[in-house]
C-alpha cells in the first residue's frame, strides 16, 4: 500500500510537497522540475495498479517495469534537484523561468546516456533512444528516468556499466513500444513489459545476475583461487561487450543461458576478455614497451662500450660498430615475440568454441613476430655475407645496410650516442620532475606567499584579490564601478586616514597639556614643542625638521601613558617618569638637528635655572584631572584605542598552523583561479565518506587510559598541541569552570571534541565536511546582501567566525528550535532565510556507515556518536546496510537513508531501498562507497576518506574548483579535478613529519608533473572532485573486484582514462589528510598498498596500454620502482629526496628546504626510507608470485605505547630481519674470500651502503619505537620473545601467542599459488646453497682441491647434522618424560661421537680449528635454503616425521634470527641507558616523544 506523501519525511526538498514551507521551493526552477514530472499526459495507464492524482512520470514507469517505491522518490528528488540546479544555472535565464527548459533537459539526456549511445555504436546496434525534432519534453525525460531508476536499483551490478547498458536497451524498447501503443501480437492486448509488478526489475532482472556473481565470488574461496577461475565484476562486464549478449541472455533474462553457469565446466562461460594469470612474466608483459625500450639501450651501450674508446662517438664512426648496433633489430623482434609467447600462455582459456578468432589473432600475432626475426636475419645476414665476399666494408656492403634499413633505422644508428647516459630512468626522472615541477610551480605562483611577513608585503592587493576571485562576476562589475567612482573612493580613504592621523595627534595634544599645571615652566615647554610641530606641518616642512624614525619610540611611551591614565589607582611618580622619557626622546631623537643647551633655552624647551628642579623634570608639574572627568578619560581611552589598534595588526598568531593556513590560503588568491559564480548558478556537489568502525568521538576512558609509562592520549595531545591546549582551557575557564577538573564533568563533551579534533576520526571529518554547508550560506547570504545587511550582522558574523576557528569548536548549531520558513529570520540573526534552502540545493553529505544498524542494534557507542553528528549537522545524511531477519538463516538487506529530524527530535529513516543479497561481494570499502553513492545529489562528487580534514577558508574556494569542469584541457574537460593535500599529522611524531615529507612532495610536485606536461595523472586517493553523472554511467567512482582491485582509488583513474575522461591537478585549493603515525601502522600500510600494486600488474587495465600511468597511483608506485631499477641506496635517497628538496624550496624557501632535509637526517630518515624501500619490494615481489594482497587495518590512532620484540619479529621477521641477515653474511664472505676486499678502503667504499641497509633493516623497528631505551622493557621483551617462541598451545591459538601458528600463517601464500609460483619459489631458494659452495672450496679440509667431489661431499655434513638432530628429536620424544636418563646419554653420545670426529679430523686431514666456525656461513644458508623449500613441498611432508623435523628447526633458526637481530640492540639501548643514568636522567619514568 502506498504511504501518504503528504507524511512522508524527505531528504532535502519535500518534492512531494510543493506547498510546504521549505526555504528550497521559493525558486522557481525547483517548481518547475517537479511540474515537468507531473506532466503525465495522455499516457497509457498501468493497468494492473491504481493510479493517483499525484503520481507523476517516475510513478508511470514503477508500476509498469517493476522499480522499489523507494528507489521512485529517491529518482525523484535527485531528477529535479539536478534539473533545477541546471537551469538555475542559464544565462541568460530562460523567458518563462515557471517552465522546465528544454535545452537543460537535453544537454541532461545526451551527458547522461552518452556511455549507452557510444556501446550501441560499439556493437553496430541501433540506439533505443527515440527522439525526433517533434519529440515532447516527456520522452526525453522517461528515458533520463528509466536509466536512474535501473541504476539506483541496480545494487552491485552497478560496477558492471554495460551490463546496465543491455538492461537499458531492452527495457527503452518495451517502454517506446508501450509510448507508440503497439500491440502484442500473442494477446491482442497493447503490449506490456516483460516483468512487471512489485519489486519485479530486483527479483527478475538484477537478482539472478547478482546471484552468478555471487557464486563465481564464492567460488574463488575468498580471493584466494586463481584469478583465471573464476569471474570478477570486470569479466561479466566484458561479457557484454559482444553481440552474443544478445544472442545468449535473451530478454527477459534466460536464466538457463550459460551466462548463468556457475559449477559445470563444459556449459560454464569464462573470462571472455582478459585472464589475471600470476606470473612474474607479467612484469615484463605489462610494460613491454618500457623494458623494449631499456634493454635495446642497455645492448647498444654495451657494443659501443665494447669498443673501449675514450667517446661513444669515437666507436660509433667504425662501420663495423654501426653493423652490430643494428642488433637490436633482433632484441626488438625477438623481445615482441616472446611478449607474443606471453600473451598465447596466459590468455589460451579465453578461446573458446564463440571465440576462435581470439586464438587466431594471438597465433596470427606471434608469426608475424617471428616472421621479423626471420626478415632481419635475412637482411642481416646479407650484409655479412658480402662484407666477407669482400674482405672489406665495400661500397656494395654499405649499399646493403642502406637499401636494408630505412633512414629510420640510420638515425637509430646514432639513438645511443644521446640515449646512452640515459639508462637510469628513476635518476633521470627524479631530476627532470624536480626542475620542471617547480618550474610550473613558480608560473603559478605557488610559492609567493610563504609567511605572514610576505603577507604583509602584499596586503594592499588582498582584497582586490579576494574580490577578483571569491566574488562573483555581477557584484563585481557593480562593485568595480566608473573610473570617477574609483577615483572617489581612493580620496574618501585618504581623507579618512588623514583624519584618523589629525584626530590621535590632537588627542595626545591635548592628554600631554591637560596634565600639567598651567603656568608652569613645564606647560610652556610642552606648548613650544607642539607649536613647532604645528609650524612645521603648516609650511609643509615636518619630514625636514623631526626624524620619523623616532616614531616609534614616542608611540610606545604614548601607549604606556595612556594605560598609566586608563588604570584606576593612577601612579603620578610613574606618569612623571613617562612624561620625562618623552620629553628626552623629543629633545634629543625627534630634531633633526642637534640643538645644544642654549639654543634650548633660547627656544624655550628647557628650564631657564636648571637648579630650580630639585628632582625629575615634571615631577611638581603634573596634575591630573579629577576622576569625575568623564570626558577627558573617554578621550583618554579613545586615543589608547587608536594607538593600539596598529599593534593588534602587527600580531602574528602563535600557532604553525594558523600560520600556514592563512599563508596558503592568501598565497592561492594569486594564482590562476577560475571565477566565482553566484551560489545560486554554481554547480550543485556532494561529498562521500566511507566509514566502517573506526573512532568516532574519543571517549572518556580512551583520553585517560595511562600506558605503562603512564602517558594517556589526552597528555600526549597537551604536549603536542600545547597553545591549542592553553586557548581551550582559557576558553574553558570562560565559559563558567571553577577548576581544571571540571572538564571532566560538565566540560567533558567539549573536551572530547577538542581530543578528536585532533585525531583521525569521523567526527573531525564531518566537521571539516561541513565546512562546506557554513560557506555556502555565508556566501549565499552576501550574495544577496546590501550594506545595511550586513553591518546589521556583523555581530553574529564575528561570532559564526570565531566558532569555526582553528579548534572548531562547537559544530553547525542546531536548528532544532529554528523554523526553515522563508519568511522567518529566526535561522539567525545574520541570514535572511533562503540562504539555508540554497545551500541545501548545492550541497549534500554522505557517510557511508556500512554496519550503522548494526551498531544501534548493539548499542554500540559509535551509534550514539554519529546520532550526534546528524543532531548538529543539519546536512549530514547516513547511509548503512540494514539486515533484517524473515525466517530461520534468511536475511534482506536493504541500502538505507537517515537523518535527524529537528522538528521530531529524533532519526527519521529517508529511503530503503531492498537490495539482491548480501552488499560485500568484492572489496568492502568500494562496495560501500557503491551502496551510498545514489543518495548523492549534483553534478560532481568529492571522494573523502574519514582520516581527512576540510578548512572553511578553503570551502569558500569550492566554487572556483567546480567551474574547471567547463573549461577545456586539451580536446576535453576534464572528468576528475585533482585536488592538492595537506598531510596535518607532520607534527604528531618524527616518522609522521617523514611521511608528511614524502607525501607532500609526491601530492604536489609528483601529481604536477603528472599533469602537466605528462598527461598521465590518474586518480590516486580520495581528494579529487568527479564528475559524477559521467562516472555513474561508467562503473562508478572505484573498482570492487576482489584482491585484483585492493586498491581500488587508482583503477577509477585507469577507468577513467580508458574511457575517454580526462584528469586535471589544481593547487589552489587543499584538503587536509592524516596519514599513519606509528612505525607498526606505516609498515602495514606500506605492505597493503605494495601489494596492490602486485595485484595492479595482473590487471586488464595496466595490460590495456596504460602502463605509463602506474606512476600515478599512491605512495606505492615508488615500490614497483624500486623493484624495476635496482640503484644503490645512495643515489636512491640523494635523488629521491631531491623533489622534495625542490619543493620546500618553492613553497618554503631554500634555506628552510635545506634545513629540513638536515634536521631529518638527524633524526635518521634515511633509516626510515631504507627501511621502507625493503617493506615495499617483499609485499610486491610475494604478491606478483604468489598473490594473497589483503587489506590491513592500521587503526590510525595515536601511537603511546611501546611495541614488543615479539609483536616487531611477527611482522618483520621474513620482509626485513632474515634478508639483512642474508645481506650480512654475503658482505662477510666477500670481505673474508674477496681480493678486492683486502684494501679496507676500497672495501668500504664499495659496501658501505650495502651495510648501511643492513643496519637500517635491523635497527628500525627499534630506533622508532616508543621507550625504545628503556632496558627493563628490552629484558622484558626478550622474554615474551622466548615464551612466544617455545609456546605450543592448542590448534586455537592465534598467531600472537604461538610461533608455531604464525609459521604456519607465513606461508599461506604458498598454499594458494599455483605451480608456477611453487617452482620460481625454489628457484629463489636455491640461492642459499651458493654460499656452501663457494664456501666450502675455502675450507683447510679441501686442501685447495676445485673438484666437483669436494662440494657432493659436502652435503654429507648437511645429512649428518640433520640426522643427528633426528636421533635427538627422537630420543627427547620417548624417553625425556620419563627415562630421561636414556635422553641425558643419547646427548652425551652425540656429543662425543662429535668431539671424535672433530679430533679425527684435525689429527687425519688438513682441518683446521676455524673450519668450524667458516663453515658455519656454508651450512646455516643451506639448512635455511632446506627449511624454505619444504615449505613448499608441505602437503607431500606433513604426513611424514619430517614435517616434525622442519618445524623442530625452523623454530630454531627464528631463535638464531631473533638473536641475531636483538643482540645489537640490546648492547646499544644498555649503553645509552647507562650514559642516561651517568646524566642523571631517568629514562625509564620519562615519556618519549617519537
Amino acid at each position: 500500500m502506498t504511504p501518504d506523501p503528504d507524511s512522508e519525511p524527505y531528504n532535502i526538498i519535500p518534492v512531494h510537497n510543493l506547498l510546504a514551507d521549505h526555504p528550497s521551493l521559493r525558486f522557481p526552477e525547483v517548481r518547475a522540475a517537479a511540474a515537468s514530472l507531473r506532466a503525465v499526459g495522455n499516457l497509457r495507464r498501468p493497468p494492473y495498479a491504481q493510479w493517483r492524482p499525484h503520481m507523476d512520470l517516475l510513478d508511470w514507469l514503477a508500476l509498469f517495469f517493476g522499480f522499489q517505491y523507494d528507489n521512485v522518490r529517491n529518482q525523484r528528488e535527485h531528477i529535479v534537484l539536478h534539473l533545477a540546479n541546471a537551469q538555475m544555472r542559464l544565462s541568460p535565464p530562460p523567458d518563462n523561468i515557471d517552465t522546465l527548459d528544454g535545452g537543460v533537459l537535453r544537454k541532461f539526456r545526451k551527458k547522461l546516456l552518452l556511455n549507452y549511445t557510444n556501446w550501441c555504436s560499439y556493437l553496430g546496434k541501433k540506439s533505443n533512444i527515440w527522439i525526433s525534432a517533434s519529440s515532447d519534453h516527456r520522452r526525453e525525460l522517461l528515458y533520463v528516468s528509466l536509466y536512474l531508476l535501473i541504476w539506483g536499483e541496480a545494487a552491485n551490478l552497478r560496477f558492471v556499466p554495460e551490463c546496465l547498458c543491455y538492461i537499458f536497451h531492452n527495457m527503452a524498447m518495451e517502454l517506446n513500444k508501450i509510448l507508440e501503443d503497439y500491440i502484442d501480437e500473442s494477446t491482442g492486448q497493447p503490449v506490456m513489459p516483460s516483468v512487471s509488478g512489485e519489486n519485479a526489475f530486483l527479483n527478475c532482472v538484477v537478482k539472478p545476475i547478482y546471484d552468478t556473481i555471487r557464486a563465481e565470488v564464492e567460488g574463488s574461496k575468498n580471493g584466494t583461487a586463481p584469478h583465471s577461475v573464476w569471474r570478477n565484476y570486470d569479466d561479466i562486464n566484458e561479457y557484454f561487450w559482444s553481440k552474443r549478449c544478445f544472442d545468449k541472455l535473451k530478454w527477459p533474462v534466460d536464466v538457463g543461458s550459460n551466462f548463468f553457469v556457475t559449477n559445470t565446466k563444459s556449459k560454464h562461460v569464462g573470462k571472455t576478455g582478459f585472464v589475471e594469470q600470476r606470473s612474474f612474466w607479467n612484469l615484463f608483459r605489462s610494460f613491454d614497451k618500457l623494458w623494449i625500450m631499456l634493454l635495446l639501450f642497455l645492448q647498444a651501450a654495451i657494443i659501443v662500450a665494447w669498443e673501449e674508446r675514450e667517446y661513444p662517438w669515437q666507436a660509433l664512426q667504425e662501420r663495423q660498430v654501426q653493423v652490430k648496433v643494428l642488433t637490436v633489430f633482433f632484441t626488438w623482434s625477438g623481445l615482441r615475440f616472446l611478449q607474443s609467447l606471453l600473451d598465447v600462455g596466459m590468455q589460451y582459456s579465453l578461446v573458446s568454441r564463440e571465440t576462435l578468432g581470439l586464438g587466431v589473432r594471438m597465433v596470427f600475432k606471434s608469426i608475424a613476430a617471428a616472421g621479423w626475426i626471420v626478415v632481419f636475419g635475412v637482411f642481416y645476414g646479407r650484409i655479412w655475407s658480402q662484407r666477407n665476399l669482400d674482405k672489406r666494408w665495400s661500397p656494395e656492403a654499405d649499399s646493403r645496410i642502406l637499401k636494408n634499413s630505412n633512414k629510420m633505422a640510420v638515425g637509430l644508428l646514432w639513438l645511443p650516442v644521446v640515449l646512452i647516459y640515459l639508462m637510469d630512468m628513476q635518476i633521470w626522472y627524479s631530476i627532470y620532475s624536480s626542475f620542471w615541477g617547480a618550474l610550473v610551480g613558480l608560473l603559478a605562483h605557488l610559492g609567493e606567499i610563504r609567511n605572514i611577513q610576505q603577507l604583509r608585503l602584499r596586503f594592499q592587493f588582498f582584497a582586490s584579490a579576494i574580490q577578483f576571485n571569491l566574488m562573483p562576476e555581477e557584484q563585481m562589475l557593480n562593485a568595480r564601478g566608473t573610473l570617477r567612482s574609483k577615483f572617489n573612493d581612493a580620496i574618501h580613504r585618504l581623507k579618512l586616514r588623514r583624519c584618523a592621523v589629525i584626530e590621535a595627534y590632537d588627542c595626545v595634544k591635548h592628554m600631554i597639556l591637560a596634565i600639567i599645571k598651567p603656568n608652569t615652566e613645564e606647560h610652556s615647554i610642552v606648548t613650544v614643542l607642539f607649536q613647532e610641530i604645528d609650524h612645521s606641518i603648516q609650511i609643509e616642512k615636518f619630514t625636514k625638521t623631526f626624524k620619523t624614525a623616532a616614531l616609534p619610540l614616542l608611540h610606545a611611551k604614548l601607549i604606556k601613558l595612556s594605560e598609566l591614565l586608563n588604570k584606576p589607582k593612577k601612579d603620578t611618580n610613574q606618569v612623571v617618569n613617562t612624561l620625562q622619557a618623552l620629553y628626552e626622546i623629543a629633545i634629543r631623537d625627534f630634531f633633526k638637528e642637534k640643538r645644544s643647551t642654549e639654543q634650548l633655552l633660547e627656544d624655550g624647551l628647557a628650564l631657564r635655572d636648571p637648579s630650580s628642579a630639585a628632582g625629575l623634570l615634571f615631577e611638581n608639574a603634573v596634575g591630573l584631572p579629577d576622576p569625575s572627568d568623564g570626558s577627558f578619560y573617554r578621550q583618554v581611552r579613545r586615543l589608547h584605542t587608536i594607538l593600539t589598534s596598529r599593534d593588534s595588526m602587527q600580531n602574528i598568531p602563535v600557532n604553525l598552523e594558523v600560520r600556514r593556513r592563512i599563508a596558503f590560503f592568501s598565497n592561492s588568491l594569486f594564482m590562476n583561479i577560475p571565477h566565482a559564480p553566484q551560489v545560486e548558478k554554481m554547480m550543485a556537489f556532494s561529498v562521500l565518506t566511507p566509514y566502517y568502525s573506526e573512532e568516532v568521538l574519543y571517549s572518556k576512558e580512551q583520553l585517560r587510559t595511562e600506558n605503562e609509562d603512564g602517558i594517556s592520549t589526552l597528555y600526549y595531545l597537551q604536549t603536542i598541541y600545547v597553545d591549542e591546549w592553553k586557548n581551550f582551557m582559557e576558553r574553558m575557564r570562560r565559559e563558567g569552570i571553577a577548576n581544571d577538573d571540571e572538564i571532566w564533568t560538565t566540560k567533558l563533551r567539549e573536551l572530547r571534541l577538542w581530543a578528536s579534533y585532533r585525531g583521525q576520526t569521523l567526527t573531525r571529518t564531518v566537521r571539516g565536511m561541513m565546512y562546506y554547508f557554513r560557506a555556502l550560506k555565508m556566501l549565499a547570504f552576501l550574495d544577496s546582501a546590501s550594506e545595511m545587511d550586513i553591518r546589521e550582522g556583523s555581530q553574529e558574523l564575528g561570532s559564526m567566525m570565531r566558532d569555526i576557528g582553528l579548534d572548531g569548536l562547537t559544530l553547525e548549531k542546531s536548528l532544532s528550535s529554528r523554523s526553515l520558513s522563508r519568511t522567518s529570520s529566526c535561522v539567525n540573526s545574520l541570514y535572511k532565510g533562503h540562504e539555508v534552502g540554497t545551500a541545501l540545493m548545492k550541497y549534500t553529505y554522505v557517510v557511508a556507515c556500512q554496519i550503522y544498524g548494526t551498531q544501534k542494534a548493539k548499542k554500540d557507542p559509535h551509534a550514539d556518536e554519529i546520532l550526534y553528528l546528524m543532531k548538529t549537522n543539519e546536512a549530514l545524511r547516513i547511509a548503512y546496510v540494514d539486515e533484517v531477519s524473515t525466517g530461520r538463516d534468511e536475511k534482506e538487506y536493504y541500502s538505507v537513508l537517515v537523518k535527524y529530524d529537528n522538528q521530531l527530535e529524533k532519526e527519521v529513516e529517508i529511503y530503503r531501498i531492498k537490495l539482491p543479497g548480501p552488499l560485500k561481494l568484492g572489496e568492502g570499502k568500494p562496495e560501500n562507497q557503491n551502496h551510498a553513492i545514489i543518495f548523492t545529489r549534483g553534478d560532481a562528487v568529492q571522494t573523502i576518506d574519514m582520516n581527512q580534514d576540510n578548512y572553511f577558508e578553503e570551502a569558500l574556494k569550492m566554487r572556483n574548483l567546480l567551474e574547471e569542469f567547463r573549461r577545456y584541457y586539451g580536446i576535453r574537460k576534464p572528468t576528475i579535478l585533482g585536488v592538492r593535500e595537506h598531510v596535518f599529522t607532520g607534527s604528531v611524531s618524527s616518522l609522521a613529519w617523514f611521511m608528511s615529507a614524502q607525501e607532500t612532495s609526491f601530492v604536489t610536485l609528483g601529481q604536477r608533473v603528472l599533469a602537466n606536461p605528462l598527461k598521465i595523472r590518474m586518480h590516486y586517493g580520495h581528494p579529487d572532485v568527479f564528475d559524477r553523472f559521467w562516472f555513474l554511467t561508467r562503473g562508478g567512482i572505484s573498482k570492487a573486484s576482489r584482491v585484483i582491485n585492493i586498491s581500488e582509488d587508482i583503477f577509477a583513474g585507469f577507468n577513467c582514462t580508458l574511457r575517454g575522461g580526462n584528469v586535471t591537478h589544481h593547487e589552489y585549493i587543499q584538503v587536509g589528510k592524516g596519514r599513519d603515525v606509528g612505525f607498526n601502522q606505516i609498515s602495514m600500510f606500506e605492505a597493503k598498498v605494495a601489494s596492490g600494486n602486485g595485484e595492479q600488474v595482473l590487471s586488464r587495465d595496466v595490460y590495456s596500454g596504460i602502463e605509463g600511468s602506474i606512476l600515478g597511483d599512491d605512495t606505492s608506485n615508488r615500490a614497483l620502482g624500486t623493484v624495476l631499477n635496482q640503484q644503490f641506496i645512495i643515489q636512491l635517497g640523494l635523488f629521491t629526496a631531491l623533489p622534495m628538496i625542490v619543493e620546500n624550496s618553492l613553497e618554503h624557501g631554500f634555506l628552510q628546504a635545506i634545513w629540513d632535509f638536515l634536521t631529518m637526517q638527524l633524526q635518521l630518515s634515511s633509516v626510515f626510507y631504507t627501511f621502507s624501500m625493503g617493506t615495499r619490494t617483499h609485499y610486491f615481489g610475494r604478491t606478483i608470485l604468489h598473490g594473497g594482497a589483503k587489506y590491513r587495518a592500521t587503526g590510525r590512532g595515536f601511537v603511546v605505547q611501546h611495541k614488543s620484540f615479539a609483536e616487531n619479529y611477527r611482522l618483520y621477521a621474513r620482509s626485513h630481519f632474515v634478508k639483512a641477515i642474508e645481506l650480512g653474511l654475503i658482505l662477510t664472505v666477500y670481505a673474508a674470500y674477496s681480493p678486492v676486499a683486502k684494501d679496507t678502503f676500497v672495501y668500504i667504499a664499495m659496501t658501505i651502503t650495502s651495510w648501511f641497509m643492513v643496519l637500517s633493516w635491523f635497527m628500525a623497528p627499534f630506533v622508532f619505537n616508543p621507550s625504545g631505551f628503556d632496558w627493563l622493557k628490552t629484558v622484558d621483551d626478550f622474554d615474551d620473545f622466548m615464551n612466544w617462541i617455545w609456546y605450543r598451545g592448542s590448534v586455537f591459538a592465534k598467531a600472537e601467542q604461538s610461533w608455531e601458528r604464525w609459521w604456519y600463517e607465513e606461508q599461506d601464500h604458498l598454499r594458494t599459488t599455483g605451480v608456477w609460483g611453487k617452482l620460481l619459489e625454489i628457484i629463489l631458494d636455491l640461492r642459499f646453497f651458493f654460499f656452501q659452495y663457494g664456501i666450502v672450496y675455502q675450507l683447510g679440509i679441501a686442501d685447495n682441491s676445485k673438484s666437483i667431489l669436494v662440494y657432493l661431499l659436502s652435503w654429507i655434513y648437511v645429512f649428518l647434522a640433520f640426522g643427528i638432530f633426528i636421533v635427538i628429536v627422537y630420543a627427547r620424544v620417548k624417553y625425556a618424560a620419563k627415562d630421561h636418563i636414556y635422553y641425558r646419554l643419547v646427548q652425551f653420545l652425540v656429543i662425543k661421537l662429535a668431539l671424535l670426529v672433530i679430533i679425527a679430523l684435525l689429527e687425519f686431514t688438513n682441518f683446521k680449528f676455524m673450519d668450524i666456525f667458516t663453515s658455519l656461513l656454508a651450512f646455516i644458508p643451506t639448512g635455511w635454503g632446506l627449511i624454505l623449500i619444504a615449505q613448499v613441498f608441505r602437503p607431500l611432508l606433513q604426513r611424514t616425521i619430517l614435517w616434525e623435523v622442519v618445524v623442530s628447526v625452523a623454530r630454531l633458526y627464528d631463535i638464531l634470527f631473533g638473536g641475531t637481530s636483538y643482540i645489537p640492540d640490546c648492547y646499544r639501548k644498555k649503553e645509552v641507558q647507562e650514559r642516561f643514568v651517568i646524566e642523571g636522567i631517568d629514562v625509564v619514568n620519562r615519556p618519549q616523544r617519537l
